[in-house]
């Protein structure tokens, strides 16, 4: 049995002590083991922004539960004492092995003494909404970040959608998941079904309303998000073009006359961005877009954790913002955001983040309504909406 299951690749061989004995094996299948035992296990799946891996690297719905039971009993442990259960938001990308990962992840929670409000499909910052909008204690999200063929990824948050990123919270989820908690209570939490992401896109009806026949070119692998772009655009003129990939030689194809692509990837928090000629727009740029409402900035701060063009910066400034400058976590981007109160937010991954609406998040849906309605204003093409912008200040 020994044999076979590290010559068959069994994830739990990664960290068995015995993993070493290779007697009896062919000299290739031992170099195959060796090989697999330096492929990445739990203890690699830990990144700055939370926990990820592959399917068959054994990021399964074991280890998808014993990150959620780990993050339930802490987060008990973080609140103040109170007899009711803590309530955490799970949503997830709607992939079919990955809802098989969340179920298991779900009914984890609830064996820490957690209620579960399970939101179905969606985005992380649809998540995130509900989190703030239903003041839940916690957020569970299963997506994929890194947009691999069979990977996922976890995200957590906490109340008032307040990211986990690497420091004491994630710290105490590592340890917690190599060394399973005991459970907090002798009572499983309930759970509930919310369809909360008409909710969530209610907010954008007005954005998408109105709109130009503007043509773009989307990469995403994220399905609810494209879900939600369907869903806003159905009454509208606008077509979307689903693309596999965007940029490089023969990119835009000239049938295609789309006014620009966008790429969205880490569960619907990022976007990239080209013009109609298939030029890059540079995150400078890409915070310009966003900062398209002039007036809303004045006397308002913009936190930056990374590095803007000096143009740009006049540009912000021009319009009254104040520039802050803020660490390159989504922690402490959103930190930085409360604490300053601030009004916009860009951080060194190139996400943009929203605070419109009393919703603070990294959110590429608001982004791309703030885009088609500046585009629906003005007849010039992207490109040339740019260059004005930085020649005439």
């Amino acid at each position: 049995m020994h044999l076979a299951r590290l010559a068959g690749g069994y994830p739990a061989c990664r960290q068995c002590p015995h993993r070493h004995q290779v007697e009896g094996l062919s000299s290739r299948l031992a170099k195959r083991t060796a090989q697999l035992r330096r492929a990445a296990g739990p203890a690699d799946w830990f990144h700055e922004e939370g926990a990820g891996g592959g399917l068959h690297e054994g990021f399964n719905a074991d280890f998808a539960g014993r990150l959620a039971a780990a993050f339930g009993v802490l987060l008990r442990d973080w609140l103040p004492p109170d007899p009711a259960n803590p309530a955490v938001v799970v949503a997830g990308d709607g992939r079919a092995w990955t809802q098989e990962l969340l179920a298991a992840a779900a009914e984890r929670l609830r064996w820490a003494a957690c209620d579960v409000i399970e939101l179905g499909a969606a985005t992380a910052p649809a998540l995130a909404w509900a989190v703030a909008h239903w003041r839940a204690d916690g957020g569970f999200y299963l997506g994929n970040p890194s947009g691999r063929a069979h990977a996922a990824g976890v995200k957590f948050f906490l109340s008032k959608a307040r990211p986990v990123s690497a420091g004491d919270a994630l710290s105490a989820i590592r340890r917690a998941v190599d060394h399973p908690p005991r459970r907090p209570a002798r009572r499983f939490g309930a759970a509930r079904g919310h369809g909360g992401a008409p909710h969530y896109l209610e907010r954008f009806t007005a954005a998408f309303h109105g709109l130009r026949p503007l043509r773009f070119a989307l990469q995403t692998t994220c399905r609810p998000f494209v879900a939600a772009v369907d869903r806003l655009l159905e009454d509208t003129a606008c077509r979307v073009i689903a693309v596999d990939a965007i940029g490089g030689p023969g990119w835009p194809p000239a049938e295609s006359q789309v006014h620009f692509a966008i790429a969205v990837d880490d569960d619907g928090e990022r976007c990239r961005l080209w013009d109609e000629r298939g030029q890059p727009v540079s995150l400078s740029r890409l915070l310009l877009i966003a900062a398209a409402r002039g007036d809303a900035l004045a006397g308002r701060t913009v936190a930056v954790g990374c590095e803007i063009s000096a143009a740009a910066a006049a540009r912000l400034t021009a319009l009254g913002a104040r520039l802050v400058r803020c660490g390159h976590l989504r922690a402490e981007t959103y930190q930085a955001l409360v604490k300053q109160q601030a009004a916009l937010g860009a951080d060194s991954a190139g996400r943009i983040w929203h605070t419109a609406g009393g919703h603070l998040a990294a959110d590429a849906l608001v982004t791309l309504a703030i885009l088609l309605g500046r585009l629906s204003g003005d007849d010039r093409p992207l490109s040339q909406v740019l260059d004005a912008e930085l020649r005439d200040h």
